[in-house]
């Protein structure tokens, strides 16, 4: 009789692989599978390889987002009994640093498992589930929060212990090679767009691991040893993965280097350093991403004694590696994005007009935009949007065209941007969507939302600008800092005003320190990327619109929102970064503080432009608070 098989929304190679196994013994697979996948299946350059992916994917009866949406298989369900499988990033499909307290991490992860149980339960109730199969890691201990995911599941449950089990990077890679080469062509790219020519005169400073040994694997041996354990169906119900290749965690960050290297990144040479104090801070800002990430390089392996201890990989007998140059290009690297955007335009008054943008299709997205920022800062991350959802966003008004006439007419504000916002959903007829903002683009969203509780789905937050507060003298910014100076470079002060510009468009946010410190430097992490200065700087080139920006920026921080902040009823997001200098990661965590239904993540070694630097991860924070709102409405957390 043919088993009945279902795989939680399939979104990795290993998966997709471990389904065809299935279908090809000649039994039926239903998964839920993202447009997003199917594009990244249809990008693989391996004819062969591609043409066998899509083969598994036309044998899979494809789900609908709701469980149980399809009647065949809400009918197949009750008949038949179903084998379950799910990997562990169900549980964590976002990375999740929190430089904050333990208090707040506890809560978060205990609210975490608990919406995960319920999510899990609300997938599981019209299935009439025979097991339930985990893929985990090796490297991780997530038996206390799998117990609680799975209590009240009364069926036999598998666990597959594998190695270095992720697909942070993108939709589909879940190789540990990829993901490290990833993040270091991201971060060479990083550094290079702020100080060029860096590493042709520096060394990257890595501290050793202490014989820290990795177990590597390629998708085929883990899907081939998955499924001999399967079939054992032996009174064990853990298994762990005891073949691949073993090897030291140096000589592996080793061989990635060598691996990216190619005509657009400049050579790299590593050196093993024996303390922190032979770092300087570029140095310690890539150890701190790659232990982040690549978590598995500072966590213990668990059970050792369950693995075997096969000799290490030498040098010359390496041949996991299949980092090439080409695809190490195509994969890894963040690139700069250009979208495609409709143009629409709402006449206000005989004076005013607001331009703005829409892409995409799907779960409208309202994107208010941050004070003096180009739509275009946005593109890299619109690319990504738009492959699932509509999104719609405009310059702020008020920098280009207004005038002191317009100003003292209260017209360019944070309750005309408020305005703008009704405009926009009015004009787009838009019944329900999610907002999104950055920076200064937080305050109008908030009272937008607390005032029209009906229209807005839920919130999120990059970088958002929540001052004034009690208490904020501690984490405020250069401008609050300076405002009595920013006022009197209004006060018809037009040298000073020039000064100003210069400072501003060719001074601190262009040059980096001569010298790289140890310690964290601010000055380094004000330094604007050379493919982004355009995009947020032009306005200082003129006297009129750095005049008009400043004008807003005082009035921005005369609105305290704490009360309307402590008014929201809907779920909100709330992403920072560790070295933001505009909007400090403690205003942030001020505002989680102040909201019921929030969850907060921060981003380690990023700035305040991480929505063009840091797109692919806030895709994935952003994915996944937009399917939780979803399956919330739907009614799966009862």
């Amino acid at each position: 009789m043919k088993r009945i098989v279902f795989f939680f929304n399939i979104k990795s190679f290993v998966e997709l692989r471990l389904a065809g196994q299935f279908i090809d013994n000649g039994d039926v697979v239903y998964s839920k599978i993202s447009k997003s996948f199917f594009d990244v299946v249809y990008d693989i350059r391996n004819i062969m390889e591609r043409k066998e992916f899509i083969r598994i994917l036309e044998c899979i009866h494809r789900i609908t987002s709701e469980m149980g949406g399809n009647e065949d298989y809400k009918q197949i369900c009750k008949e038949q009994e179903v084998v379950v499988w799910l990997t562990d990033s169900f549980c964590e499909p976002v990375f999740q640093f929190q430089p904050f307290s333990d208090e707040v991490r506890k809560r978060q992860e205990v609210k975490k498992r608990e919406e995960d149980r319920k999510y899990l339960l609300g997938e599981l109730k019209n299935i009439k589930v025979s097991e339930l199969n985990i893929i985990t890691s090796m490297y991780r201990d997530r038996e206390k929060e799998l117990s609680c995911l799975l209590e009240n599941i009364m069926v036999p449950v598998n666990f597959y212990y594998v190695p270095c089990l992720t697909y942070d990077v993108a939709d589909g890679e879940m190789d540990l090679i990829k993901r490290c080469a990833y993040w270091l062509a991201y971060f060479i790219r990083w550094v290079e767009l702020r100080i060029p020519d860096y590493f042709l005169k520096h060394k990257l400073n890595l501290q050793y691991y202490k014989n820290k040994v990795l177990t590597l694997a390629n998708e085929m041996e883990l899907v081939n040893w998955i499924m001999e354990c399967y079939n054992r169906k032996g009174k064990n119900n853990k298994y762990w993965f005891q073949s691949g290749v073993k090897v030291l965690a140096e000589f592996f960050l080793s061989k990635v280097c060598e691996g990216v290297q190619n005509d657009s990144i400049e050579k790299i040479q590593i050196e093993w350093v024996d303390s922190f104090k032979k770092q300087n801070l570029i140095d310690n800002l890539f150890q701190r991403i790659m232990e982040s990430y690549l978590s598995f390089l500072v966590e213990e392996q668990r059970n050792e004694e369950h693995c075997s201890t096969t000799e290490l990989a030498s040098d010359a007998g390496w041949t996991l590696f299949a980092c090439t140059k080409d695809s190490a290009v195509k994969c890894l690297l963040e690139k700069r994005r250009t979208v495609h955007k409709n143009v629409k335009v709402i006449t206000i008054d005989e004076e005013q007009k607001l331009t703005y943008y829409t892409v995409g299709n799907g779960i409208p997205i309202v994107i208010v935009n941050a004070l003096g920022a180009f739509v275009e800062a946005w593109d890299n991350l619109i690319y990504e949007l738009a492959k699932n959802y509509y999104v719609v966003i405009w310059d702020i008004r008020g920098v280009d065209t207004g005038n002191q006439e317009l100003f003292a007419k209260g017209l360019f504000g944070v309750e005309s941007q408020v305005k703008d916002i009704e405009r926009v959903v009015a004009n787009e007829k838009l019944q329900d969507f999610h907002l999104l903002a950055w920076c200064s683009g937080a305050k109008s969203s908030v009272i937008y939302s607390v005032r029209n509780p009906d229209k807005v789905k839920s919130l999120m937050f990059l970088c958002g600008d929540f001052a004034p507060y009690d208490g904020m003298k501690k984490i405020s910014s250069k401008f609050q800092d300076n405002l009595p100076l920013v006022k009197e470079l209004l006060d018809g002060k037009s040298n000073l005003l020039k000064i100003y510009m210069n400072l501003i468009f060719d001074g601190i946010f262009r040059n980096p320190p001569e010298e790289i410190p140890i310690e964290e430097d601010f000055q380094f992490f004000e330094v604007l990327p050379v493919e982004y200065r355009d995009y947020l700087l032009a306005l200082f080139q003129s006297e009129q619109q750095t005049a008009n920006f400043l004008r807003i920026c005082i009035e921005y921080y005369e609105h305290d929102i704490t009360e309307y902040l402590q008014q929201i009823e809907h779920n909100v997001l709330l992403i920072t970064a560790e070295h933001d200098k505009v909007a400090p990661m403690e205003q942030s965590y001020w505002a989680y503080q102040q909201i019921e239904h929030a969850q907060i993540y921060c981003l380690p070694a990023a700035v305040h432009v991480i929505m063009m630097e840091r797109s692919r991860e806030i895709m994935n924070y952003v994915k996944y608070h937009i399917d939780m709102c979803e399956q919330k409405e739907k009614g799966n957390w009862k």
